[in-house]
């Protein structure tokens, strides 16, 4: 079980996951086809070309399933709704700082 102590640690860990998962659904290969099938829906499309929305959306998901990872459920990531206002918008401004750093924006 890895357990990080050290708030930053967790943090960064956090950041390079939703960054991470966000670059594979946008970008990875693996997601070609399902990105292909699901740019019918407009809202959709544009979610998944965009690593920045996506990120938002990967934030979500990661926040509330947290509880069930070794890494972060040590952590108590969200304890009022504002909190997740807070986290999405971090991730998205984290994602769009690395994304514009890698060259990885539109």
């Amino acid at each position: 079980m890895l357990i990080f102590e050290n708030s930053w640690i967790t943090l960064f860990v956090y950041t390079l996951s939703v960054y991470g998962i966000s670059w594979i659904i946008v970008w990875g290969k693996i997601f070609e086809n399902i990105r292909e099938k699901l740019s019918n829906i407009t809202f959709l499309q544009e979610l998944l070309s965009c690593i920045v929305c996506t990120s938002v959306w990967v934030s979500v998901i990661i926040t509330m399933l947290s509880k069930y990872s070794s890494m972060l459920s040590h952590t108590t990531l969200i304890q009022n709704p504002l909190d997740a206002i807070i986290l999405a918008g971090y991730s998205a401004a984290t994602t769009w700082i690395i994304a514009s750093l890698l060259d990885d924006l539109e």
